[in-house]
């Protein structure tokens, strides 16, 4: 019989020089923010934005708070627009029109361990219970959504965590390929080696932080979906339509803010859960 124990342990010991000296986990460990985000253009704001140009990838820099098992962003409002669109407001039941905004999402940033997830909570039922086990129930019954998911690239001793954010925000959030999909216009969706993020139209401020990108939407074969009528007719080629989506990050309003109460005379939308 071949001494196979010897030979493995044989094997172990000439690849062990390749780690002598290696901390656990010393090749996962995060780098500084400063340091991954150096050269990059870097704008200040609400959740800090930094460009990269040589890559064309956009990075966020969240805070972040918590324990060592799980930490957590603010709250923010997060909503999305069509800075430029199809031209037209009947479409599929939502419309395209240019300068078309979506309603806003309470949504916050939840890590654990090496990964980021964009958390929209459920809203719609909610507890004015105070005990924290009736709470609990009305959590544990309903659903939450995550939206988007991140590896973290960076750290800070602050809490705040650096992500690359450029597929999320190169993601056809407005659906706008549904819309066109439900207005029988053809099956369409976006082309990433024709999409870009549009740093001059991505800001940060103190109050909201902003990320524009170019999305070119393709079609499929031909013959299986063909463009329709409306998209030939405002589109120079209807099998490359390219038009802009934005994502916006925002600040709640301060502590002790009460909305306006409803009513029906107002001509606006009431917001309305189940307790």
């Amino acid at each position: 019989m071949r001494n196979t124990r010897g030979l493995l342990v044989a094997l172990a010991l000439v690849s062990l020089p390749a780690f002598a000296g290696m901390a656990p986990h010393e090749a996962s460990t995060p780098k500084s923010i400063a340091a991954a985000t150096a050269g990059m253009q870097h704008g200040v704001g609400l959740i800090a934005l930094d460009w990269d140009a040589k890559t064309g990838h956009i990075f966020l820099e969240i805070p972040m708070t918590g324990n060592a098992q799980h930490t957590r962003s603010p709250d923010y409002i997060y909503t999305h627009s069509t800075p430029q669109s199809v031209g037209t407001s009947s479409l599929g039941g939502y419309g395209l029109d240019r300068g078309q905004i979506s309603s806003g999402a309470i949504v916050r940033f939840e890590r654990t361990g090496p990964k980021l997830l964009l958390v929209e909570p459920n809203l719609a039922f909610r507890s004015s219970s105070a005990s924290a086990a009736e709470q609990a129930t009305v959590t544990e019954s309903f659903p939450e959504s995550v939206l988007a998911g991140f590896r973290v690239a960076a750290t800070d001793p602050s809490g705040t965590v650096l992500v690359d954010a450029t597929d999320f925000f190169l993601s056809d959030t407005h659906q706008i390929a549904e819309a066109l999909a439900q207005g029988k216009q053809g099956m369409y969706h976006v082309d990433s080696a024709r999409s870009t993020i549009v740093p001059a139209d991505t800001k940060a401020f103190p109050e909201n932080s902003v990320v524009e990108a170019e999305l070119t939407f393709v079609e499929g074969p031909q013959q299986l979906s063909p463009p329709g009528e409306i998209v030939k007719d405002v589109t120079p080629n209807p099998r490359a339509m390219t038009l802009r989506e934005r994502q916006m990050f925002v600040a709640l309003p301060p502590s002790g803010y009460t909305p306006r109460r409803f009513s029906p005379d107002s001509g606006y939308f009431d917001f309305t859960y189940r307790d």
